[in-house]
């Protein structure tokens, strides 16, 4: 049942993505007062004929995500995994690898198909730079209005009452905590880290300015988490749980990391070769691809994740205890 609907929706996903480029290119013949660069022209309205297609195209990946997040939260409890970091897993392998089909599939039709490159870095600009952004503000102000609609605080909750240790100031502190919003999970942080992460390494070539972009977010980003957190018309502070690294979402950012190699070599191929025929820029990509992954598989091998001396120093720190263990049940 998963597979079916899953690509249903990918369909659905490229139904729209034709949909929308076909109005982008016929936006042209319809309005082509805004494509001849008159000055007497109206700004504001070429404007939004312009970067209306990426606006659409942005509304629709928000629609499209927020539908598929219903289907994948039925299909995972319809699966009825045993344990939660299983159910976790498995509905993070379904969200998101239609998330980045969802955000990426406009972006590689004009990178690949129409190769348009205008409007490929104008497409990049509105979902880069315009949705995070969005979802800066989302984090911070969605929490305060939900706060708001449900009669706000007491202005004894105030910040200023809470750093006192009487009785009453804690209850008040639990009385804060317990009309905030609830933090549910990590996943839409990781998702904004991985997106990001995807828009830097498969469109830098193109879109320089990424790479400074997501740093300039991250730096937004970092404040922005720790303002949710902190403030009093902010989420609940989510209970601390150990975690032996990110888990799966590492697998998701290796395997983004390879596609990168795929596309990058393929823009490379199509835009800094536009001379070549179609089987000597083959032949680039594959050659450009095969170097590259050669590349990174060496320096994985060469940098393991956990150094040999750090291996060795654990194993005998094991089998130290080991033997303890074992010399105290002797006894």
């Amino acid at each position: 049942v998963t597979l079916p609907l899953v690509l249903l929706m990918c369909l659905g996903v490229f139904l729209y993505v034709a949909a929308l480029e076909w109005f982008a290119d016929h936006n042209k013949h319809w309005f082509p007062m805004c494509y001849d660069n008159i000055d007497d022209n109206d700004v504001r309205f070429c404007a939004m004929i312009i970067q209306g297609p990426s606006v659409m195209n942005a509304v629709l990946i928000e629609i499209m995500d927020n539908l598929y997040l219903k289907l994948a939260r039925w299909l995972t409890t319809l699966e009825n995994y045993r344990t939660v970091e299983e159910h976790e897993n498995q509905l993070i392998l379904k969200r998101m690898p239609f998330h980045l089909i969802n955000c990426n599939a406009s972006l590689l039709y004009l990178a690949f198909y129409a190769q348009d490159l205008t409007r490929l870095r104008r497409r990049l600009w509105i979902l880069m730079v315009g949705m995070q952004c969005l979802d800066n503000v989302k984090e911070v102000a969605m929490p305060s209005l939900m706060l708001w609609f449900q009669g706000g605080l007491n202005p004894s909750h105030t910040k200023e009452h809470l750093v006192h240790s009487t009785k009453e100031d804690k209850i008040n502190h639990i009385i804060v905590q317990r009309r905030q919003t609830p933090y549910k999970d990590t996943f839409s942080d990781f998702k904004e880290m991985i997106l990001q992460y995807c828009y830097v390494t498969l469109y830098a070539p193109i879109f320089p300015l990424a790479p400074l972009f997501a740093y300039l977010n991250n730096l937004i980003e970092a404040r922005s988490d720790f303002f949710k957190l902190i403030n009093i018309y902010g989420l609940q502070r989510p209970y601390a749980k150990h975690a032996d690294g990110i888990g799966i979402w590492s697998r998701l950012l290796y395997v983004i990391s390879i596609v990168a190699v795929l596309v990058n070599c393929g823009l490379l191929g199509i835009y800094l070769a536009p001379d070549m025929s179609d089987m000597h820029r083959c032949c680039l990509i594959f050659f450009l691809e095969h170097i590259i992954l050669l590349v990174k598989v060496c320096v994985d091998w060469s940098n393991p994740d956990v150094p040999k001396w750090t291996a060795l120093d654990e194993r005998r720190r094991f089998l130290n205890t080991q033997a303890k263990h074992t010399l105290k049940k002797a006894a």
